[in-house]
């Protein structure tokens, strides 16, 4: 009995040592900084150059949008209070800083055109953005575009430098609930150059803490290089794998993409403007659905509902209306996808991704698109997107059964102009037809934003 009751006290204790391994394992690898790091940090996560230069034909170009989009904001749609996020703050901000060209980050002694190409294949390289937010599927749209043999494709690149820069190395700062740091890391130089130099297949431009991610692995082209630089054991070496990596970046494959939700659309726009070659998809999802998603990973705090719905929603509508600024620079380049719509028609949004880059889709892919919707399997790889991606048709409305009226009514409430813009439902009449799936939660977009969707 003594020994049953020794055993039965020792059980609260080996769980939280078990919860306390599981949680070192899934802390990212954080490797050393060198100097000029170091120096980015005190300096505000800049990492520019230090001598700033640019060409007279680059400033010019750049003047140029930043005038177009502070014209664009006075034809902005009034959305009920959508004109209370203000962006103009934003693109000030834009006009006070350098936009990003070649010189912002070191040049490698041998640089590579957007031309190469194995073989005889001249085609440029596509430069994919899909930037959504924490549960608006962005893990299964990244899921589709990985599978196509000529992506090079990169999950959450930014999460480890996220996670340093706004704990600066503590495991009591949780990066989720530093809301202040996030954003500022999100908007910054540090995010806007190591993105850069991704798309651009430099990456020897890129620093160590992304190549030693254990995120890299979440990416069968990218797992493939992580095992030479955790083995790297001199500059030599490291320089070695940088090499390798980026040749076969640049010459085996015809789009590189990044999937992130720790980067602002202010400086995706900024990457558009200063490189051709780049383009975007953003992804949205209703705010109620997301927010509950969230709810059940731990990711939100359902006792400050109201914050957290204002704080998502004001992030979707800046982007969104940064987007609207910049829509004739943005056109053939700028894709909006509703979570919704994909769930619904999975083959359909597959096709559309892959033909924005370019790209065709196989027999094999348009089956992987199918399952999507349907398999009662976690879509690997995805450390949190098990709940996101089977019996995706269902998910995308059965929020509503498990969210209270007066929750779904709050966050409608903060949300309203999002929700008009995007198409969604804002008033349930009641609890009984809030939990009525017949009556669809998902209708027609505003007419400012039609022209870069494609509804199914």
């Amino acid at each position: 009995m003594t020994e049953m009751l020794s055993v039965r006290r020792l059980k609260p204790v080996l769980l939280a040592l078990s919860l306390l391994i599981i949680a070192y394992n899934l802390m990212p690898d954080i490797a050393p900084l060198d100097i000029h790091q170091e120096k980015a940090i005190a300096q505000g996560f800049h990492v520019v150059s230090e001598d700033d230069g640019h060409s007279d034909l680059s400033a010019k170009k750049q003047h140029a949008f930043i005038q177009r989009l502070r014209n664009n904001l006075e034809s902005q749609p009034k959305i009920n209070n959508m004109s209370a996020i203000n962006i103009t703050p934003i693109v000030d901000g834009l006009s006070k800083q350098i936009l990003p060209t070649d010189e912002d980050l070191p040049q490698k002694a041998e640089g590579h055109s957007n031309t190469e190409r194995k073989g005889n294949q001249t085609s440029r390289q596509t430069r994919l953005i899909l930037l959504g937010y924490m549960r608006t599927g962005s893990s299964s749209t990244g899921a589709m575009i990985r599978r196509h043999r000529s992506v090079f494709y990169w999950y959450e690149p930014l999460h480890s430098l996220e996670y340093y820069f706004t704990t600066r190395g503590r495991l009591d700062n949780i990066p989720m609930k530093n809301r202040t740091a996030r954003e500022e890391f999100t908007n910054s130089d540090m995010a806007l150059g190591n993105i850069s130099a991704i798309l651009k297949c430099d990456i020897d431009r890129l620093y160590r803490n992304i190549l030693l991610d254990g995120f890299l692995s979440f990416s069968k082209v990218t797992s493939q290089q992580i095992h030479c630089f955790k083995a790297a054991d001199s500059a030599g070496s490291w320089n070695a794998c940088t090499h390798a990596m980026s040749a076969t970046c640049h010459r085996d494959y015809s789009v590189v993409a990044v999937k992130t939700i720790r980067f602002h659309m202010a400086r995706a726009l900024a990457l558009v403007q200063s490189d051709p070659d780049v383009k975007i998809v953003h992804l949205v999802r209703d705010p109620r659905a997301v927010l509950l998603s969230r709810r059940k990973l731990g990711f939100c705090n359902w006792t400050d509902l109201a914050n957290e719905a204002s704080y998502l929603c004001s992030r979707m509508s800046r982007d969104l209306k940064l987007a609207l600024a910049a829509r004739d620079t943005l056109k053939g380049r700028y894709l909006l996808k509703r979570y919704e719509d994909t769930a619904s028609s999975p083959v359909e949004a597959m096709d559309l991704l892959y033909s924005f880059v370019g790209l065709v889709s196989s027999a094999e892919d348009q089956a992987f698109a199918r399952n999507l919707s349907k398999s009662s399997k976690q879509i690997k790889p995805c450390p949190t997107c098990k709940g996101a991606v089977y019996k995706a048709k269902e998910i995308s409305q059965v929020w509503r059964k498990s969210i209270a009226h007066k929750d779904a009514q709050t966050i409608s409430g903060l949300c309203q102009d999002v929700m008009e813009l995007l198409g969604y439902r804002k008033d349930f009449a009641s609890k009984k037809a809030l939990k009525n799936l017949a009556v669809p939660a998902v209708q027609k977009p505003h007419r400012s934003v039609v022209q870069f969707m494609d509804i199914f």
